[in-house]
This record gives C-alpha cells, sequence and structure tokens, in this order.
C-alpha cells in the first residue's frame, strides 16, 4: 500500500523532513 501521504503528514508532525522534488514523496 502507498502510505507516503500517511507518513508525510505524521512525519511533519514528528519533524522528519521529506522532498517532493520528484514527482513524490522520498525519505530525506
Amino acid at each position: 500500500p502507498n502510505l507516503a501521504p500517511l507518513f508525510r503528514e505524521t512525519g511533519e508532525m514528528v519533524g522528519l523532513s521529506f522532498s517532493e522534488d520528484q514527482g513524490g514523496r522520498s525519505w530525506v
């Protein structure tokens, strides 16, 4: 399953960094 959007929302709350410059969400 694609949990990237969920991880992005959760990550922002937790303080993780994400990059969306490839048309998708990647761990930084």
